[in-house]
């Protein structure tokens, strides 16, 4: 008797206590559009005892694609996947969380951009629901190739994936309780694969926020086990150089302060480092020194566009618990709100092709320095501008003004730039830079850049087109 042939897409989905989402996760996944025989979904309820194993049986009975193992609890999700990658016939491999839901057509467009491009790793364009956040990542970034820094941004291994890279290279998740588990094996991927694809022409995959708290990455983060994974990550970029994906040793500094800066700086910001009594303090501290001091040379620092960034690194690096305490004090001071009055060209100033001058007011009373910073929403190209303080508005709040040479504004090529405001206090603390919203901005003669508002209310500039 001949064989069936092999599915195009096995989608592995660890389970563990996911009612009554998992109704809604099995019904997305079986009604994808992919053709008859494409599409095998393997479900490993991982001991749970809410009555998700009964829902994923009552599925299989009337749908053959869907097979189901029943397993005692691992207690992570590691060791469910790596037990349906071991059982999966797919050419492509896509990993999905039982609490999720996908468009009907996002595996078939997702293949036929692998099919197409030939990459070994397609990102789909993810949506938050139910209040979860996601990288803006996720709504900037436009449909086609995307670079290992920029993928880096996500993690999450909800990504199709061809099977065949995978087992060339004997890849599995780590198993047990290891923060980042994904994000070992996610940044392997990347740096291994030979093209990486962003497929956006919408949102694909709507990743959920739990009412019950029951997402995994909800618990306490204990210091050691999660900078432990953090620097597993930075070495397999550190190590990448050569293989194609990361030319040299300085792109591997960047992938590495890039990865270290979202996954290490976040825990020195108010809403982590309030919650940590003084020892739990000292032992972020002390174990991101020896990270820093072992895999990103300290030259590096010098190329930290962000000074928030820089003097917090600074302080890092020589294990100062106390006075990165102080740092983290005195910038949560410095928060504010800015908002984009006017814009206008300026013709004759800052050089041949003159400048945009853009008019910001700020909330806050006092005369602190403030400046603006443009951010490439592709790129992630920063170009910081100092302001020239012009008093204060009819309600008595600061004005500032910024001349942006036009040259600069070049250099951004055809992408959009997204405004940011950064304050600092007379020690040279800077704040956490924050995004400029969009007051009401007059009409702006006919010119090859605008200012303009975004769908949320910031301000952005962009090119005109024609």
């Amino acid at each position: 008797m001949p064989q069936p042939s092999a599915p195009r897409v096995s989608v592995i989905v660890p389970v563990y206590n996911s009612m009554p989402y998992l109704s809604g996760t099995m019904e997305s996944l079986l009604a994808q559009d992919l053709a008859e025989g494409e599409l095998e979904v393997i479900a490993v309820d991982d001991g749970s005892t809410d009555g998700s194993g009964k829902e994923l049986d009552r599925f299989a009975k009337v749908d053959a694609r869907l097979r189901v193992i029943h397993q005692p609890n691992s207690g992570w999700p590691g060791m469910p996947r790596n037990r349906g990658l071991g059982l999966a016939r797919g050419e492509y491999v896509f990993f999905m969380d039982s609490d999720d839901t996908a468009a009907p057509d996002a595996l078939r467009l997702m293949v036929e951009m692998a099919d197409r491009t030939g990459a070994e790793v397609v990102l789909p364009r993810m949506k938050g629901v139910g209040g979860r956040r996601v990288q803006p990542l996720f709504d900037k970034h436009p449909h086609g190739p995307i670079s290992v820094s920029r993928a880096m941004e996500t993690v999450s291994p909800q990504k199709l994936i061809r099977r065949e890279l995978i087992e060339r290279h004997g890849l599995r998740f780590p198993e047990g309780k290891v923060r980042l588990e994904d994000g070992i094996l996610m940044a392997r991927l990347y740096v291994l694969a030979n093209r990486l694809e962003f497929c956006a022409p919408k949102p694909l995959y709507f990743i959920a926020e739990r009412e019950d708290g029951g997402n995994i990455s909800a618990g306490r983060i204990e210091p050691a086990g999660y900078v432990g994974s953090v620097r597993t990550i930075c070495e397999t970029l550190r190590g990448a150089t050569g293989g194609g994906a990361v030319a040299d040793a300085a792109e591997a500094d960047a992938l590495v302060y890039e990865f270290f800066s979202r996954k290490g700086l976040k825990f020195y910001t108010p809403k982590w480092w309030s919650r940590m009594e003084p020892d739990e303090r000292e032992e972020w501290v002390r174990l991101h020194q020896q990270l820093l001091q072992d895999l990103l040379p300290e030259a590096y620092d010098a190329a930290i566009g962000r000074p928030d960034e820089a003097r917090l690194m600074a302080l890092l690096r020589a294990g100062d618990a106390r006075a990165v305490d102080a740092f983290v004090t005195a910038r949560e001071g410095l928060r504010h709100r800015s908002t984009l009055q006017g814009a206008r060209e300026k013709r004759g100033l800052l050089g041949r092709r003159g400048a945009l001058e853009l008019l910001v007011s700020t909330e806050e009373r006092d005369p602190l320095p403030l400046s603006l910073h443009l951010v490439g929403r592709v790129s992630a190209r920063r170009l910081a501008i100092a302001a020239r303080p012009i008093g204060t508005d009819g309600s008595g709040a600061p004005r500032s003004r910024f001349l942006v040479p036009r040259e600069a504004i070049a250099g951004f090529g055809d992408e959009i730039v997204d405004l940011w405001t950064v304050r600092s206090d007379e020690a040279g603390t800077a704040s956490v830079p924050v995004r400029v919203l969009a007051g009401k901005l007059p009409k702006q003669p006919a010119a090859d850049v605008e200012a303009y508002r975004t769908q949320t209310g910031y301000a952005s500039l962009r090119p005109r087109r024609g």
